[in-house]
């Protein structure tokens, strides 16, 4: 089991932004999810994850009008980032002593998916989690 040395590595959260888009060359992302890592208070305490109403706007920086969506967009971005924690979990990597937040949704009015926002949110994890030391 490989141990994250987050309560000596991790002074101020770690944020860290994933997207979801059409295709590799796409200039727009049907998904925006921005996610903060931060060392627990208690460094053996389990992995949590903070998703209570993150802010959730669209492309233009508006706030998102439709909240029936954003919380299937919340919903997804936290099944991504549960996923995320549980796939580095079964390669042997400890995340104990971690928490994570997610603090803001980029949405497309039109495209965006539940699954977008899962994918997005599973890049930003993944971007955060390399950022921290062993």
């Amino acid at each position: 089991m490989i141990e994250l040395n987050a309560q000596r590595t991790i002074t101020n959260p770690i944020r860290c932004s994933g997207r979801a888009s059409d295709g590799p060359n796409s200039s727009a992302p049907f998904a925006i999810v921005f996610v903060e890592l931060a060392a627990a208070s208690n460094s053996a305490s389990e992995f949590t994850i903070e998703y209570d109403e993150p802010e959730c706007v669209n492309q233009a920086g508006s706030e998102y009008p439709d909240s029936e969506e954003v919380a299937y967009f919340v919903s997804g971005a936290a099944r991504g980032v549960k996923d995320a924690a549980a796939h580095y979990e079964t390669l042997g990597v400890s995340l104990r002593g971690l928490q994570a937040r997610i603090v803001k949704l980029v949405a497309h009015e039109i495209d965006s998916t539940e699954r977008a926002f899962w994918s997005a949110a599973k890049n930003a994890m993944a971007a955060c989690l390399i950022n921290v030391q062993k």
